[in-house]
């Protein structure tokens, strides 16, 4: 009985130390990998801080970017810290591009991704963003106001923007949008119903629909605009 014990308490001593010796081996990978993607992001970190500021807006737009808003986050604050000015600026720039864009060899063009960071980068800066937004959007074209109008969301606290989305309620003129849209039926979308549906989603207004689309029609549209309108005002 006495060896049978001396047996059983040496197999429970190497199991336990297997397990040890298991855990601890966990750890190191997860530690490995951990350091891999440290490395990783500060890397696509440094690639971003090393671009002109065009070439970066576009280089942000990468999945593994996207993906991890920390990532983002730290990669326009490390990225464009230095250089504001340039970022705000060549943020707008942008803007004056459609969404998407039918090229002549029949390709689409998508800059979706972009317009995303773009609204970004306008958030994270937009001390010295929001007056030439605004001035971006007095002096643009409609597929430029649009834009300005897509991208305000992040910045929607702000009271000029609120006086500028609310502004845009009068805006119909009609802008390009995606390709997609180009082929559907009903009537294409105005800066207005853009302005409607980032006002209603931002300020979180109920009692009105969330969204105008071109399944609206025209009449339909503005009659809900006039809603949000008294709404706004009230």
């Amino acid at each position: 009985m006495a060896v049978f014990k001396a047996a059983l308490g040496c197999m429970i001593v190497v199991y336990l130390g297997f397990q040890a010796n298991f855990v601890s081996a966990g750890e190191a990978i997860r530690h490995s990998a951990g350091a891999r993607a440290a490395v990783q992001k500060s890397s696509l970190i440094r690639r971003v801080e090393s671009l002109p500021p065009s070439q970066a807006l576009e280089y942000l737009t990468h999945i593994e970017i996207l993906s991890d808003a920390q990532l983002l986050d730290q990669a326009i604050h490390q990225g464009f810290g230095h250089r504001r000015k340039q970022a705000v600026v060549h943020s707008l720039g942008a803007l004056r591009q459609p969404i998407n864009q039918i090229l002549a060899d029949g390709s689409v063009v998508s800059r979706g991704k972009l317009f995303y960071v773009v609204g970004k980068v306008i958030a994270t800066f937009d001390e010295e963003a929001v007056t030439p937004l605004l001035e971006c959007y007095r002096r643009g074209d409609a597929i430029t106001r649009a834009n300005v109008v897509r991208v305000c969301g992040d910045i929607s606290g702000d009271p000029r923007i609120r006086r500028l989305l609310v502004e845009a309620l009068e805006d119909r003129d009609f802008y390009e949008d995606t390709a997609s849209e180009a082929n559907a039926s009903g009537d294409p979308m105005r800066v207005c119903d853009l302005a409607y549906n980032q006002i209603v989603l931002h300020y979180q207004v109920r009692s009105v629909p969330r969204m105008l689309g071109r399944y609206h029609r025209l009449k339909t549209r503005d009659r809900y605009i006039g809603m949000l309108k008294a709404m706004m005002a009230s």
